[in-house]
């Protein structure tokens, strides 16, 4: 009999066929009731913490040292959710975790938005094929420090702000922001996203954080942003290419931002294939449009015609 390299007849497994109920898992463990914690080996954390030390040497040795696994920490906090939450078989070394994220990145490449809906775009984040996406992300903090978005935020790191990561995934600049800058009690983040894998470990990691909020986003809403607050920083990375709603959402963080805040974004030029969604390609040239005529340009290069960079907008104080 032929065996399908992609979905094989056999039952689910916990390690290279787990399948996950997504709803359930929101369910069973509700964002903000996370018992996960923040890793970090104590003379690491002094070191990307030491102040005297410029912001971008520190980064590079961050860099330096999780590509050659001195510093594993990501691989440790990820792991007590994997077998604990998610209830695969642990994995003792990193080899065996990409590994098995390699393999499950054969299944992702079928996953696709059908319908320019609310409930089939979540139906489509939450797939069990999807459970790429989360090891992807997590692997890919291990290597990505996003340093401009640290230069950025550093200016503002030793007085009172508030930052919403919008579309956050597993929240890759919260983390570094508590890596790279001790917390203050005067300051507050916000994850949002939609119910989805990374998300969910996101709220479950910080949860025992102080001064991070996790914000789902609700399709009987049409994902719009409902949040009374408003921002001094918004983060939205690698997002509005996938959204349903891309211009209501600049809207949204216009709205959101605090007179002298930032927005710090970028936009995929892509064709709407995939995860990445018809509205994120269709109205791209009337978002950019909207969000240069009401912020302004700080850091970054607007081209409509291209993909864009890392941008930095403010809006006028």
């Amino acid at each position: 009999m032929a065996v399908n390299a992609l979905y094989t007849a056999s039952p689910p497994n916990a390690l290279d066929h787990l399948v996950l109920d997504v709803p359930r898992l929101y369910a069973t463990h509700p964002p903000g009731t996370g018992s996960g914690r923040l890793v970090a080996q104590r003379h690491l954390r002094r070191m990307y913490r030491y102040a005297p030390l410029p912001l971008a040497q520190r980064a590079a040795l961050w860099r330096f040292f999780r590509q050659t696994r001195v510093d594993l920490d990501w691989f440790y906090e990820f792991m007590p959710y994997w077998s604990q939450i998610l209830g695969g078989r642990p994995f003792y070394l990193v080899d065996d975790f990409l590994f098995i994220k390699n393999w499950y990145r054969l299944r992702f490449q079928q996953a696709a938005v059908s319908e320019d809906s609310a409930a089939s775009h979540l139906e489509a984040w939450q797939r069990p094929e999807v459970l790429y996406q989360l090891l992807h992300l997590v692997t890919r903090e291990a290597v990505v420090d996003h340093l401009p978005v640290l230069t950025w935020l550093a200016k503002r790191a030793r007085r009172p702000f508030t930052l919403l990561e919008f579309g956050c995934g597993t929240a890759p600049i919260t983390r570094l922001s508590r890596t790279f800058f001790r917390p203050r009690p005067d300051q507050h983040y916000v994850i949002s996203d939609l119910a989805t894998l990374a998300m969910h470990y996101a709220a479950w990691r910080f949860g025992r954080e102080p001064g991070i909020t996790p914000h789902l986003l609700q399709p009987q809403d049409d994902f719009a942003l409902r949040l009374e607050q408003r921002f001094d920083v918004i983060v939205c990375l690698t997002v509005f290419e996938h959204l349903n709603r891309p211009l209501e959402t600049a809207r949204a963080f216009y709205e959101h931002l605090r007179p002298g805040g930032w927005l710090i974004f970028d936009y995929i030029k892509g064709e709407g294939h995939g995860l990445d969604t018809a509205a994120g390609v269709q109205e791209r040239p009337a978002t950019l449009d909207y969000l240069q005529s009401h912020l302004k340009l700080l850091h970054g290069t607007i081209n409509p015609a291209t993909s864009l960079g890392l941008c930095v907008l403010q809006k006028p104080g």
